[in-house]
């Protein structure tokens, strides 16, 4: 498995994400989530950006491993009971400098970017700012998986215009790329297959 390519559908998954249970409904988080965790640092200090104003696991998981800033920006995030010693909710736009997040060892954002459209560089240069200089980056995100059809119903991120976009932010690719649609997890009906892929800032 490429550290950066379309999730395939014989990739490693789970419904279980550290002690937590996903929806069944959630087609491709069993792949985004069991992919992205290992990446969290033991101790270290992370954030999930675009967590999400209801429950979701992925921030609870990081918070078993280290301090974990869980970012939204709707302010119903702040609803949300930290739960976790190590569990801090913020409300931020995180298109926009965000001044109190600083050095993390590694920023996750699962299944967001697509829905920023022209701010994902805007985003991914505060990710950038937020990492410590040998921090990473830990995205995925929908890709039309047919360019020729619509996206019906979730808007897909185009692999071009994310490439663009890490370029622009300063930032490179870690590890190496697989860009083959070959056996790619999709979902008909929204035409929508993922992406994951690991970032670095240039030294």
């Amino acid at each position: 498995m490429a550290v950066n390519g379309y999730f395939k559908t014989g990739d490693p998954h789970s419904d279980m994400i550290g002690d937590y249970k996903l929806q069944p409904d959630w087609w491709s988080r069993k792949y985004e989530y069991t992919w992205a965790l290992p990446y969290a640092v033991r101790g270290g200090i992370m954030a999930d950006m675009g967590c999400g104003w209801w429950p979701r696991p992925f921030k609870h998981a990081l918070a078993d491993i280290g301090m974990t800033y869980a970012v939204d920006a709707n302010e119903k995030v702040l609803d949300m009971p930290d739960g976790k010693f190590l569990l801090n909710h913020v409300h931020a736009d995180f298109t926009m400098p965000i001044p109190r997040l600083q050095d993390l060892d590694v920023v996750f954002c699962i299944s967001v970017l697509e829905d920023l459209g022209d701010q994902t560089v805007e985003a991914l240069s505060v990710f950038r700012d937020t990492i410590h200089e040998d921090g990473k980056i830990v995205v995925t995100f929908d890709v039309p998986y047919d360019d020729s059809k619509p996206t019906p119903q979730y808007p897909g991120l185009p692999l071009s215009t994310f490439g663009e976009a890490v370029d622009r932010a300063g930032l490179r690719f870690v590890g190496d790329c697989d860009d083959s649609k070959d056996d790619a997890l999709f979902h008909h009906g929204f035409n929508l297959c993922v992406y994951h892929a690991v970032l670095e800032r240039y030294s």
